[in-house]
């Protein structure tokens, strides 16, 4: 390097400004300067809370509340937390509420009382007539509980339920209406799964009555029902059942009316799927069933049912279409079994094929039963 330019630098270097904070310490002891927990998200120990009447403890403002340990029913009737306000957080801290007896000799374990914006999480209960009772809650939030051995689980409409799990009921969760519940199961319960206008995501039902019941526009999608006395059942008209499976259960799917299957299986049982009056099934499979793959018995005014893609095998009877209004449309269906098709002179039954007549088909709605 040039001695020219080395001066150079060196001048630049030392005209620099140097800019530095103050080096003096302000006056007064050193203190900390972030906010502590409390000071960000108050928390309120719930056992500190007073109660009255069948409450065992009131929450009657806004704002995050937590356990401190177990909470056990003082008495048979009591109402365990009662919340009146808006926007409460109830924690239970990966401890138990416990009724006051078995099977549930209190009320609710949590009533939210219809209130808006709440959120229940983190804990068990046992023991109790309802876990959480939020019918005519909105915007509630209730996630990763288990509520056991007790009347219903869970209660509510317009809300939110993950990671939940209900075991030994008579009913897991309930839903009035507009709810949303996903990754959740029941086990043991007389029903799982009962709801109105509402929607069950990747939800799971094992050795219950019914696996999953609804009244109406319902909608299940990824969901599995095993070891049920039946899996899916449907009263009313418009549920809609996506990616869905019954297995070892004595009915896999049963369908009042106007509900639509795709995609769905059922391994097992008597019967894979059973449909009464216009429902639509596509693509969906029954295997090994006892008596028959996919039946319409034979009730009054009923028919118009329609089944595309569907697969039923290794059943005595494939499909037994028996409705009676008839005007059943079967197509592009398969069967393997010994009676692959079973319908009625009023049906609407594409033609049925061998496999030695795949070959020469030219009818792209055809049957194949063997």
């Amino acid at each position: 390097m040039k001695l020219s330019t080395l001066i150079a630098a060196c001048a630049a270097l030392t005209v620099s400004p140097v800019l530095a904070g103050d080096l003096t310490p302000p006056p007064g002891p050193v203190g900390p300067t972030m906010k502590t927990l409390t000071e960000v998200e108050p928390r309120i120990p719930i056992q500190s809370l007073p109660g009255g009447g069948t409450f065992q403890h009131v929450i009657s403002e806004p704002g995050s509340y937590y356990l401190t340990s177990d909470l056990v029913a003082s008495a048979g009737g009591i109402t365990g937390i009662a919340v009146f306000a808006p926007n409460v957080t109830i924690d239970l801290n990966g401890f138990t509420l416990q009724g006051a007896g078995p099977q549930g000799q209190g009320a609710a374990a949590v009533s939210l009382a219809g209130t808006p914006g709440c959120t229940v999480r983190n804990g068990r209960i046992d023991g109790w007539v309802v876990g959480v009772q939020a019918a005519g809650s909105t915007n509630c939030v209730i996630r990763d509980l288990t509520v056991s051995n007790g009347g219903e689980g869970i209660q509510g409409s317009a809300v939110v339920i993950e990671r939940c799990h209900a075991v030994g009921l008579s009913v897991g969760f309930r839903f009035f209406e507009n709810g949303l519940i996903s990754d959740s199961t029941a086990r043991d319960c007389s029903f799982g799964f009962v709801c109105r206008a509402s929607t069950v995501i990747r939800c799971a039902a094992e050795s219950c009555g019914t696996g999953f019941n609804s009244f109406g526009a319902a909608h299940f999608e990824s969901c599995k029902a095993s070891a049920s006395g039946i899996g899916f059942e449907a009263f009313g008209s418009g549920a809609t059942l996506t990616n869905c499976t019954a297995s070892a259960s004595f009915l896999g799917f049963t369908m009042e009316r106007s509900s639509t299957l795709t995609n769905c299986s059922a391994f097992g049982g008597t019967t894979g799927f059973r449909v009464i009056d216009r429902c639509v099934l596509r693509g969906c499979t029954s295997t090994e069933a006892s008596q028959s793959g996919f039946e319409v018995p034979l009730i009054t005014g009923t028919g118009f049912n329609t089944f595309e893609d569907c697969v039923a095998t290794n059943a005595p009877t494939g499909f037994s279409i028996v409705s009676d209004a008839g005007r059943n449309l079967i197509i592009r269906c398969r069967a393997i079994s010994p009676a692959p098709f079973v319908v009625r002179p009023n049906d609407h039954l594409a033609p049925v094929l061998s496999p030695a007549d795949l070959a020469t088909n030219t009818n792209p709605n055809a049957n194949l039963g063997f």
